[in-house]
């Protein structure tokens, strides 16, 4: 089974298992049968070997009718007989979205049979499991379906990534949106347009010999200029007509060309049943038996569908057993197009068949699209209500939620409770803005009006309610809690475990939301186990939609563990997962991996790299989650501090008390307070930071929050590190020493080995002190166990002079299990913990980024969106690399940077 990686390499049993009976077989096996069309080795060779000669991707663009799927089918021919495996993947609607199309690549390989189950592949992902595959041949077909940002993004990520043994065959309509330019100066694309695609006149002569043929035929075959469905169409007409007397001349017309033609030639020699019966069928882009009678309501749908095969190739056969076929997209816009010139069920009615048959199918993309084109927003509204409503956030995801929603206008949802709890809870998820924390108010309100009070009786209704409103009191916002609601939590597991086997949804929820109180003020170990009931649950209800929330879970436990490079790792997983679906709306997710980040760079003394991933979260947002305002506020602050800028480590914390008591933020209010009280006592300011814990009353708040496990482990830690240390600094060790050793103790029992660690920095100080240097060398040792395995370097950066000199000493002695890691933390402190080396000489990874951007030519524009970051932001980075380069632009700057190794 393919799984994605560890952090060594090895493959993580991390199997999301999708949902596969809705995967139709048709969208992994060529459209067109290629058997009775002209073989055209010409093409053949174009796409496998025209310039640029290193190419491995090729892309054949022209319009309809063009045989671009002909071309892919023969190309599929040829390389399976050298041995190559080629996998197929048709684009429909439902591909715009990116998260969709990686899945149904997935899908595509499983179909090949290279894939023995499914769990959610990012890009990186699948080139794994394609280079380990042998010759193998990727065919995407009519990918114009799918063009998007975010697909768009996904193809030029495959093509860049794909491997040497593997092929990448892309027909659509239009040129996708990517860097096409740098991609074929790289080698890395070549392009067969229509200009090649046309028949030449000896391909045309062999179809259809002018010997044979009326000279009318001459004329169309002229006037079709090569386009191969005319010339399709032709030899279809002369071959049904032939054998009469006289022979139906082809007329083209002069307003809908081809239209005209196929209406002359096909629609109106079809008997009136049958004719009817293709018009309804127009909306459909792909039909089966069981869809085509739900539409069409014929009283034979298989007979009438057998009945059409007669027009192949414009119909084609996709799947026998069961009888699928496939509209020609030109022939269907056609038919679309004659709709309106014939008495029969109406297009508005026709889509609402659709969408409540994809609907009764769980096919919800088809249903809501079928239900916009009917113009009725009751039927999206019934449809979205009837799959869940606010549920359709766990296991659809909500961005895809979102989308649907779009489809009404707001006063159609808001005038609807189980709509508006959907709009909710999606706000409330992705976390863009605060504005549904009022919005939830005011909903609550409208409830306990008289026509709502049916609502008051559905207990699931309730049960989704108290959901959105657990986000809140997760969030740092004036709903947050102030002690930890454990039994609130502990109902709701109960009742959404109650509903888990007839609705998991809700248990999905209760369990994501639980998680994030346990990181938040409970134990690690617990949280531990309920993400791998999330995983669990998520693998056998097929929510891989918000499969993502399980990897970021992963990064902040390892955080508070100490386990660094796991922590960044699965951060960066997380986040390259959300670039490569496309999604570039800055969410609560993409904030809490950067926020993740940053800490771990902090605590890894990466001070500069620190303070620059906190400055990709936006700021001031009055709702986010507490480690993201902790992260980019306060641990930001005391980088800046370290790095020496005390004034401007105090004016962004006091800046962002001003915001914490503006929009009455109570847990930042006291983390802020007590890091400006610690600065003004690190900096020997007793004056000021005694002021600080009278303003904000901080010795109350602490002993509040020594109520372990019920208040928040980020505001508690900032009050112990302030009195601890406080108290050391006047000398009343005993008491420095009792408060640091508890919290270590508790944070020890939580699983919080790097929050301890610093705890224990104190408890060490104290011992010290007062003389007891064998228990503050046990001490020692313990803090060197939480930090040496993943460079956790800042706890040791805070010791004293008699820290560092007991640690000098552990240093000589022989036979010490850390001595490497001692040697490293002696050297750093040695080097000055201060001087992080001039920023000239250590571009960031982003200014690299954006170099590397240089170098392969790429505009402000394509960086911007490679890089998913605002065109400005692009800029302000070019200032900084031309500053730290001494250049004035681009070309010099590639050249410096190639000269100074900073690109190879």
């Amino acid at each position: 089974m393919h799984q994605s990686r560890n952090t060594d390499g090895t493959r993580k049993a991390f199997n999301f298992e999708a949902n596969c009976s809705n995967i139709v077989t048709m969208k992994f096996a060529p459209y067109t049968s290629a058997d009775d069309a002209l073989l055209r080795q010409r093409l053949i060779v174009a796409a496998l070997s025209a310039p640029p000669l290193s190419a491995r991707s090729s892309l054949l663009i022209a319009p309809a009718g063009y045989g671009k799927t002909t071309l892919l089918s023969h190309l599929q021919k040829a390389l399976m007989a050298q041995g190559s495996t080629v996998i197929w993947l048709n684009c429909t609607d439902e591909d715009r979205d990116p998260d969709v199309l990686l899945t149904n690549i997935s899908h595509a390989l499983r179909s090949a049979g290279l894939l023995d189950s499914l769990i959610e592949y990012g890009v990186d992902d699948l080139m794994d499991i394609l280079s380990e595959s042998g010759p193998l041949a990727l065919v995407i077909d009519e990918y114009e379906n799918a063009a998007s940002d975010g697909s768009d993004a996904v193809l030029e990520n495959i093509i860049r990534a794909l491997p040497l043994s593997c092929r990448l065959f892309i027909a659509s309509r239009e040129l996708p949106q990517i860097s096409l330019a740098k991609l074929r100066v790289d080698g890395s694309v070549r392009i067969v347009n229509a200009t090649e695609l046309r028949f030449t006149d000896q391909e045309m002569e062999t179809l259809l010999p002018l010997s044979a043929v009326p000279a009318d035929y001459g004329k169309l075959l002229q006037q079709s200029e090569g386009w191969p469905v005319m010339v399709q169409l032709a030899k279809l007409n002369w071959q049904t007509t032939s054998h009469a007397a006289p022979a139906i001349a082809p007329q083209l017309g002069h307003s809908f060309g081809i239209f005209d033609y196929l209406a002359e030639q096909i629609l109106n020699r079809l008997a009136p049943d049958l004719r009817d019966f293709l018009l309804e069928l127009s909306i459909l882009s792909e039909v089966d038996i069981p869809s085509a009678q739900a539409v069409t309501k014929h009283p034979n749908t298989e007979k009438a569908i057998y009945s059409l095969l007669r027009l192949r190739p414009i119909v084609t056969v996709i799947d026998e057993h069961p009888l699928a076929i496939r509209l020609h997209p030109l022939f269907r816009d056609f038919l679309r197009h004659e709709f309106l010139n014939f008495p029969i069920t109406s297009a508005t009615e026709l889509h609402q068949r659709a969408a409540r048959y994809f609907a009764n199918g769980k096919d919800l993309q088809k249903a809501i699209h079928h239900a916009s084109q009917s113009g009725s927003e009751d039927l999206v509204a019934e449809i979205l209500e009837d799959a869940g409503g606010a549920l359709l956030n766990i296991n659809e995801g909500y961005s895809r939620t979102r989308s649907y929603l779009a489809t009404l206008p707001p006063s159609a949802i808001t005038h609807r409770p189980r709509l508006h709890l959907m709009r909710l809870m999606q706000s409330a998820m992705e976390g863009t803005s605060a504005d549904w924390l009022y919005e939830f108010d005011q909903f609550l309100e409208t409830l306990a009006s008289p026509e709502n009070q049916h609502l008051a009786a559905d207990s699931d209704f309730a049960l989704s309610i108290e959901l959105v409103r657990g986000i809140s009191e997760l969030a740092e916002c004036p709903q947050v809690y102030v002690d930890a609601p454990w039994p609130k939590i502990d109902e709701r597991h109960r009742k959404s475990l109650a509903r888990k086997f007839e609705e998991p949804r809700y248990y999905g929820q209760a369990l994501i939301l639980e998680f994030l109180f346990l990181i938040d003020c409970g134990s690690l170990q617990r949280a531990d186990q309920r993400s791998k009931d999330l995983a669990e649950l998520f693998q056998s209800a097929s929510f891989s939609a918000n499969a993502s929330w399980i990897i970021n879970h992963m990064s902040i436990v390892n955080l508070w563990k100490g386990n660094l490079s796991a922590a960044e790792y699965y951060s960066q997983m997380c986040l390259d997962r959300v670039r490569a679906a496309g999604e570039t709306r800055n969410t609560m997710m993409r904030q809490y991996c950067h926020a993740i980040l940053g800490e771990c760079y902090f605590e890894q003394n990466k001070l500069d790299l620190a303070l620059r991933t906190f400055d990709d979260i936006p700021k001031y947002l009055p709702y986010a989650l507490l480690t993201t305002m902790a992260g980019y506020i306060c641990t930001a602050s005391r980088a800046k501090l370290i790095l020496g800028d005390v004034q401007g480590a105090l004016a962004d914390l006091i800046q962002g008390h001003e915001f914490a008591c503006t929009y009455s933020l109570p847990r930042m209010k006291s983390i802020i307070a007590a890091t400006v009280a610690e600065i003004h006592l690190s900096i020997g300011n007793i004056d000021g930071c005694e002021e600080w814990i009278v303003k904000e009353d901080l010795r109350k708040k602490l002993a509040n929050n020594q109520l372990w496990f019920n208040r928040s482990w980020l505001e508690t830690h900032a009050l112990v590190r302030l009195f601890s240390r406080y108290w050391l600094h006047q000398e009343d060790f005993d008491r420095s020493h009792d408060l640091a050793h508890e919290f270590s103790v508790r944070a020890q029992q939580s699983g919080r080995s790097l929050v301890a660690a610093y705890a224990d920095v104190v408890v060490m100080e104290c011992l010290l002190r007062k003389g007891s240097r064998t228990q503050a060398q046990v001490v020692l040792r313990r803090i060197l166990d939480a930090t040496a395995e993943h460079a956790a370097l800042r706890p040791l950066l805070d010791m004293s002079a008699e820290g560092i000199n007991l640690l000098r000493f552990m240093a000589r002695k022989k036979g010490e299990s850390h001595k490497s890691w001692i040697d490293t933390i002696l050297t750093t402190i040695d080097a000055g913990v201060s001087n992080q080396g001039p920023v000239a000489n250590d571009m960031s990874p982003r200014e690299r980024e954006v170099l590397q951007g240089l170098e392969l030519g790429h505009s402000t524009k394509i960086i911007a969106r490679t890089l998913d970051i605002s065109h400005e932001t692009v800029r302000h980075h070019l200032k900084k690399i031309y500053a730290k380069l001494d250049v004035h632009n681009r070309d010099e700057a590639v050249q410096e940077a190639k000269r100074r190794g900073i690109l190879i």
